[in-house]
């Protein structure tokens, strides 16, 4: 089964492309990301990031820059499966890479005085944190007890569920949940 996402423009701004991101309506597939390679050193990584630490990487490489440029051609492929980082991790262990990435992302661009940019992330980190949790328990959907945990998570932390990010979510992707469940 293959899915496409959308490339976005060809040059926009960085903090464009992450409040897409994050917000749900962009979809890069992170190993199809490129950085410079000095600038990734510059970043350095980040344990608290936990499973995720290329988002945590190049959102805040991407929030910095002026622009980014999108390549509208298949350029990455990858295969989803139960071993994978995604499937093995949980969706609290994801949620706090989630904060610490967004506290990262608040604390270069306060250092930085990009205000602006800090405003629009803040409006969007619940819509963040949400896609993580849904992504997590999606990657499990079919497993034993996969509706048990995500009921557990649903009482966890309802303010991430109880979205129009969630509903969308949902909605947009429940057919891949059943066919793999099945």
């Amino acid at each position: 089964m293959r899915y496409a996402t959308c490339a976005g423009p060809e040059i926009e701004p960085g903090i464009d492309l992450v409040t897409g991101l994050f917000d749900g309506v962009r979809g890069p597939r992170f190993c199809g990301i490129l950085v410079r390679t000095s600038a990734a050193a510059e970043i350095g990584y980040s344990k608290e990031h936990r499973g995720i630490p290329d988002v945590g990487n190049w959102t805040r490489l991407a929030v910095r820059e002026g622009a980014v440029s999108c390549v509208d051609a298949p350029l990455a492929r990858y295969t989803a499966h139960n071993n994978s980082c995604t499937g093995t991790s949980t969706a609290k262990s994801w949620q706090l890479a989630g904060e610490a990435i967004l506290r990262d992302l608040y604390s270069d661009l306060h250092r930085l005085g990009y205000e602006d940019k800090a405003l629009k992330i803040r409006r969007s980190q619940r819509n963040f944190i949400t896609g993580l949790l849904a992504t997590v328990l999606m990657q499990s959907a079919g497993r034993p007890g996969w509706v048990w945990r995500a009921f557990k998570e649903f009482c966890r932390v309802p303010q991430f569920f109880l979205t129009p990010m969630t509903v969308r979510r949902f909605t947009t992707e429940a057919g891949k949940m059943f066919r793999k469940s099945k």
